[in-house]
C-alpha cells in the first residue's frame, strides 16, 4: 500500500488548461548529496499512469499503487495523476487520446523540474533554511551538462526517469514523445501559461519540501493555497537542465484492435508489428523508443484484451531487434487485472528486479 502522498495538488494541462489531480510520493529517505564528497548518482523519479477513466480507471487503481510501491521502495520519487475525466480531474476522456498525451506531458514536465530543484533537507544552505514564504522564488544557477551515452548512467545532478503506465496508461505512455521534445514544450513559455504555472508549482513545492517549511505553511502549500510567481528570466531553459536518462514501464499493454478502440490514434509502428501489417524498421521513431531505451513490458498470458500469442509475438519481435533494450515478462495464469492467486506478487517482483537491475543500479 502506498503511504500518504508527500504532495497532493493540481496542475493545468498544456493542452487546454484542464485541471488535473496530481500526487507526489517521496521514498522514506532521500540521500544527503552534500553531506559527503563522494560522487552521487542521479536523482530518480517515476510516473505511473492509470487505466481507462470511463471504465473506472484513476490514480487510485490497485495495480498503479502496487507498481508505484515497488518503484518507491527503490528510492524513486513517484508521481501519479488523473487524466482528464478521471477522479477529481476536470474535463472528460477524449476520443483521440491526444489530449491525454498532453496531460501526461504536463505532469512529466512538472516531475522533471521538481526533481531538478529538489534538495535534501539535511543539505540546506542557510539561504534555503527560511520558514517564510516569499512571493518570489530565486532559482539557482544551472550549468549545462553533456548528455551521457546510452550505455552509462547519468552524472551527478542528472535525472533517471521512469515513464510508465498500466493498461490504457501504458498506451498513452507509448505515444509520448522523447523527453527532449517534452522539455521543448516548456521552453520560452509565457507568464500565465499552463507550462509556466507547471514550472512555478514544481519549483515552489520542491522548495517547500527542501526548506523545512512551518507546519501550517506546508499544509497550505500542499493544498495549493500559496501562490508563487517566478520571473521568466529565472526559469531555466531545457538545455540548462541536467541530463535525463529515460526508461519505460508498460503493464498489461494494449495491442490492436483494442488499442484502436480505446483511442482514434493512427496505429504506431511498434503496434503494427502485432497485427497482420508488415513489421517496421528499427529506425522508425515509435519502434526506436521501446527498443533503444530500456523498457520492461509485463503482461499475463490470460489477458482478455490481447491474446497470449499476439503479446508474445510482439514482445519477441521488439526484444529481437538489433541492440534492443526491450524486455518483456509473461506471467503464467495472470489476466489483465492481475486478480488471480499469486500473480500480483510475480508482477511486483518483476518490476522490482527490473528497477534494481536497470534503472536503480
Amino acid at each position: 500500500m502506498l503511504p500518504a502522498p508527500t504532495w497532493t495538488f493540481t496542475i493545468t494541462s498544456i493542452h487546454d488548461n484542464t485541471t488535473l489531480d496530481c500526487r507526489i510520493y517521496h521514498p522514506p529517505e532521500l540521500p544527503d548529496r552534500e553531506a559527503t564528497s563522494e560522487p552521487q548518482g542521479p536523482k530518480k523519479g517515476a510516473i505511473i499512469a492509470h487505466p481507462y477513466a470511463p471504465l473506472g480507471g484513476c490514480q487510485d487503481d490497485p495495480i498503479v499503487s502496487a507498481a508505484a510501491v515497488e518503484v518507491l521502495k527503490q528510492g524513486f520519487v513517484v508521481g501519479t495523476f488523473n487524466f482528464r475525466g478521471a477522479g477529481g480531474s476536470k474535463g472528460k476522456t477524449s476520443w483521440t487520446g491526444r489530449p491525454e498525451v498532453d496531460d501526461y506531458i504536463s505532469f512529466t514536465g512538472f516531475v522533471i523540474y521538481y526533481l531538478h530543484f529538489l534538495r535534501p533537507p539535511d543539505s540546506r544552505s542557510p539561504a534555503r533554511h527560511s520558514h517564510t514564504t516569499s512571493a518570489k522564488v530565486v532559482v539557482p544557477d544551472i550549468s549545462p551538462q553533456t548528455a551521457p551515452s546510452d550505455s552509462s548512467h547519468t552524472t551527478l545532478q542528472g535525472i533517471t526517469l521512469i515513464l510508465g503506465g498500466y493498461s490504457y496508461g501504458s498506451l498513452i505512455t507509448t505515444h509520448l514523445p522523447t523527453t527532449d521534445v517534452i522539455l521543448s514544450r516548456f521552453s520560452g513559455v509565457a507568464n500565465g501559461s499552463a507550462a509556466a504555472e507547471i514550472i512555478t508549482r514544481a519549483v515552489r513545492l520542491s522548495g517547500q519540501w527542501s526548506n523545512e517549511a512551518q507546519p501550517d505553511s506546508l499544509s497550505r502549500a500542499r493544498s495549493g493555497e500559496i501562490g508563487v510567481e517566478i520571473p521568466t528570466d529565472e526559469v531555466p531553459p531545457p538545455a540548462d537542465l541536467p541530463s535525463l536518462k529515460t526508461f519505460y514501464l508498460l503493464i498489461s499493454p494494449l495491442l490492436p484492435p483494442v488499442s484502436m478502440l480505446a483511442t482514434m490514434f493512427s496505429m504506431p509502428a511498434f503496434l503494427r508489428g502485432a497485427s497482420n501489417e508488415a513489421s517496421p524498421q528499427v529506425g522508425n521513431e515509435d519502434t526506436g523508443r521501446l527498443v533503444c531505451y530500456n523498457t520492461l513490458a509485463i503482461y499475463g498470458d490470460k489477458d482478455i484484451f490481447s491474446s497470449e500469442r499476439k503479446l508474445r509475438k510482439w514482445g519477441e519481435r521488439l526484444a529481437g531487434e538489433r541492440d534492443s533494450k526491450f524486455r518483456f515478462r509473461e506471467v503464467c495464469g495472470a489476466g489483465h487485472f492481475w486478480r488471480e492467486d499469486g500473480v500480483e506478487h510475480q508482477m511486483r517482483a518483476a518490476i522490482r528486479k527490473w528497477v534494481q537491475d536497470v534503472a536503480g543500479g
